[in-house]
This record gives C-alpha cells, structure tokens and sequence, in this order.
C-alpha cells in the first residue's frame, strides 16, 4: 500500500519529536508513533506506561492506521530542521521521510497496528491556565526537600502529585510529611468549570511537560472526571497529552488484595466505596484499606447477630480481648464483630490472618451464643 501523509512543517515534526524522545517506543516488539487521519486532520499517538500523548497536525486525508518507527520521526524533525518541512509516505511497508533537499530515509513499519486510543470523560472538572504557568507549577511541585539524603525512604512512596480544581483556581500539592520534611503545596489562577481532585505521578507530569518547549499556544485546559476519570488531559490546540491516574496511600494496595483473592479463586464483591465482601472457607468476610502513616488492612467478620448490648457481654468481650493476640471482639449495631488488621504492604501474606479470623468466628459463636443470645453468622 502506497501512502502519502503529506508535507510535515517543522512546528508539527518539532512536537512529534518531543513525544517521541519523551516515550522512546521500542522498536524490539514493533512499536512506535501510530498515525491516522481523524476528521480530516493528520492525527499522531504515541503512549507509555504513565501517559499518552496525541498530536493534531495539518488537515489531510488518508486511509488506515500506520506505526512508524521513532527513529524515522527523528530523521524527519532533522530533515525539517533544515527545510523547515518533511514528506512523510508509506511504500510497500516502509516509511520514507524526504526533504526538499533529496536527502531521505527509510525504515520498515511495525507488522502489528494497535487501535487509535480515544479517552473518554463523563462530568469533568476543567480549568483552563497559561500553558507556561503550568510547566513552571510542575517544576515546583516536583522539589525535593533540599539536604535529603535517605534516597531509599524518599522513594518508598509513590511519587503522588494531587491535582484539584475549585472555583477560580488550580491547586497541587505533594505530601513530605512522611520523611519529616513540609509538604509543598502551589496555587494558580484559571478559569473553571466543576470543582474535584485527581492524583497523577508528578514525575512524569513535571518532565512531559517541560519537554514540550516547543509548544506555542497561550493556553492549556485540565480536565478530568473526579470520580470515575483513569485520566487527567492536559490539552491545547495541537496536543493532548493524558495522564494515568495514580493510586496513593492505601488505594495503591487494593490492586494486591484483588490479585490474591483471583489467584486462590476466592469469591468476592467490592462495593462502589471500595470496600470487599469475600466468602472465605464459607464465612463472609470484609475487607477494608485505610490511610495512615503506614496503610492498614482491616478484616472483620460478624460472629453474632441481633444481640444485646448488655454489661455482662460487654466484660466477657473485654476478657476474651485480653487473651486475643492478632484479634480482638467488639459489639456493634447489635452485632458482635470480631477483625483482625495487618499492614498492607503484607497483603501478600494475607492466607494466616483469614484462617485465624475464621477459626475465632466459629468459635466464639458457639461460645457467645448460647450465654447472650443471638443469631449465629459464621457458617
């Protein structure tokens, strides 16, 4: 198939370039920059694991979808360094870039072409702010508390940046407080619509964006969904670049809890506030992750239904708490509960603290019961 994607001026070649020196796709399982036409306009996406970056170009038409090796996307931003544009085409498999001056290049496209991805948003939040102001308020949110040494306990967190949106602003923030240094936390002013909060990995957010240098336009809109978004855009006229949501403090753990419960084909259900429901060698368990300096792991298990409060149950759970090692009882909403808590970054050993927990529900309903009445649950 012969395909002639047309004359490439140097702004256009000049961003490309920068998406690809900034995702580097490797060649070794045939990836590269995808490029299609979308309404009329020459439309580019190369991805990574963090973020996606698709590029508008000039308006042209053509048929199909073509991944063309990053090495030819920096042979054409030279070639258009020089003539100030480059012809770009697809012959036989091969993309050719070719200048003015009868300089050219020539390198196979990849066999496999993935699918144009498109990032959808339902109830954004957007803020619309100087596109320089931006790249100068992720350089900040990005430093380091200055004479730090411990590298090791730095970077034991996820690099979290908190991006949040209110009326007239656009705030973010980077917690320190876990190495004992103050957080950073930066304010600019915009035009909004929606008010929410998303976190992404300031890393890549700060080095995307001061890589693009060679973006012109004024100004840059934010936008993402609060509540289901996977994504937060950053979006001018020429570029769209998506940045993948990132899990902090004790959500990031909640991946590892459903992993375990997949690999043992143990039956769950998570509720939509995150919580999850497991069966558990037939006893109903629930599963909690809550923040903290260190994020905790709660399990719990109802032992006794529609009992009574009383004094005496209540000194018998005191009791029994004083011989728990790992558990302890409480009463609840006319429930006896007992729980068993673990630090999450042990979630991986979760199978001990289930077979405990279980083994107490079986056993202190048939204990309990009888004395201080209720409805057994265990079974």
């Amino acid at each position: 198939m012969n395909v002639h994607l047309g004359t490439i001026l140097e702004e256009e070649l000049d961003i490309l370039n920068a998406a690809v020196n900034l995702c580097e796709p490797t060649e070794v399982d045939g990836q590269g920059v995808l490029v299609t036409c979308v309404n009329g306009v020459r439309t580019w996406q190369v991805t990574s694991k963090d973020f996606g970056i698709t590029i508008r170009g000039d308006k042209h038409q053509f048929d199909g979808n073509f991944v063309i090796p990053g090495r030819l996307i920096n042979g054409a931003a030279s070639f258009g360094d020089m003539e100030h544009s480059c012809q770009i085409s697809i012959e036989d498999n091969f993309a050719i870039a070719s200048s003015s001056s009868g300089s050219s290049m020539r390198i196979a496209t990849a066999t496999t072409v993935p699918q144009f991805q498109t990032f959808e948003h339902n109830n954004v939040a957007k803020a619309v702010v100087p596109f320089r102001e931006l790249q100068r308020m992720s350089s900040l949110m990005g430093l380091t508390p200055m004479d730090y040494s411990d590298y090791d306990k730095m970077f034991a967190q996820p690099p979290a940046g908190h991006i949040s949106i209110e009326s007239g602003r656009v705030n973010f923030n980077r917690s320190w407080q876990y190495i004992g240094c103050p957080n950073t936390s930066l304010s600019l002013s915009a035009k909004t619509q929606k008010s929410g909060s998303f976190c992404v990995n300031h890393l890549a957010f700060e080095m995307v964006l001061n890589r693009f240098w060679c973006i012109h336009e004024a100004e840059a809109t934010i936008g993402f969904d609060p509540e289901e978004g996977q994504y937060l855009e950053v979006r001018t006229d020429r570029v769209s670049i998506h940045f993948k949501l990132l899990l902090d403090g004790a959500a990031r753990f909640f991946p590892m809890v459903k992993d375990y419960l997949d690999t043992r084909k143990i039956e769950y259900l998570v509720h939509d506030n995150g919580q999850i429901a497991m069966k558990y060698k037939n006893v109903v368990v629930r599963a909690q992750l809550f923040d903290g300096v260190e994020p905790i792991l709660r399990c719990t298990t109802t032992v006794l239904h529609n009992t009574v409060e009383s004094i005496k149950l209540l000194r018998e759970i005191n009791r029994l708490n004083t011989t728990r090692v790992g558990t302890r009882i409480w009463c609840d909403n006319n429930m006896v509960v007992v729980g068993a808590e673990m630090r999450c970054d042990e979630t991986r050993h979760l199978t001990p603290l289930l077979d405990g927990l279980v083994r107490e529900a079986y056993n202190l309903g048939d204990v309990l019961g009888p004395m201080y009445g209720g409805a057994s649950s265990a079974a």
